[in-house]
């Protein structure tokens, strides 16, 4: 569904306009298409091809927030919203992230505590790719690389995206040790 979306530019959720929608059939893979069953194999071939191309699959992610947002006046996502999308997105953008458990298992605790209403920005939503490729690059000295500070010091200066990251190191960090 979120390739045919990004395919036909569809702008918003659950709903792809006509317009949008004859816009696919202007692509050379989708010209002979004439049923809605022919669509499922180019559609597919155009997934993996998307998919497959790390750069083609970093913009389709990025588009994935506008198009869950829904209009241009609704600026940020719930957290449950992004973990949802995330759970189904990343592991095909990013199939071999090896904090991808320990990040959804973090998401489900941060979305689960009710004491404060939680969002993430367009910003949040496009610097997880950035900090998963850097995590992968890097995998071996990843954690070590980070230095422990005072709560105190990083309650002062951190940001909701910060805290993610700084958790997950943490976590990640102490299972090395064990």
């Amino acid at each position: 569904i979120y390739a045919l979306a990004f395919l036909t530019g569809a702008k918003t959720a659950r709903h792809i306009k006509r317009d949008e929608w004859l816009s696919l059939f202007k692509l050379p893979q989708f010209k002979k298409v004439t049923t809605i069953q022919g669509l499922k194999a180019p559609l597919l071939a155009e997934t993996k091809s998307i998919l497959s191309d790390s750069k083609a699959a970093v913009v389709m992610y990025k588009a994935r927030f506008d198009w869950v947002k829904e209009t241009e006046a609704r600026r940020i996502l719930t957290a449950e919203e992004a973990l949802d999308m995330w759970q189904l997105i990343i592991p095909h953008v990013r199939p071999n992230w090896f904090l991808q458990k320990d990040f959804e298992e973090f998401m489900g605790i941060f979305v689960a505590d009710e004491k404060s209403k939680k969002a993430v920005s367009k910003d949040t939503w496009g610097m997880l790719i950035a900090f998963i490729d850097e995590s992968n690059n890097n995998r071996n000295g990843f954690v070590s690389s980070y230095e422990t500070v005072s709560y105190t010091h990083l309650r002062a200066h951190e940001t909701p995206e910060h805290l993610v990251c700084r958790l997950l190191l943490e976590k990640k960090k102490n299972k090395h040790k064990h």
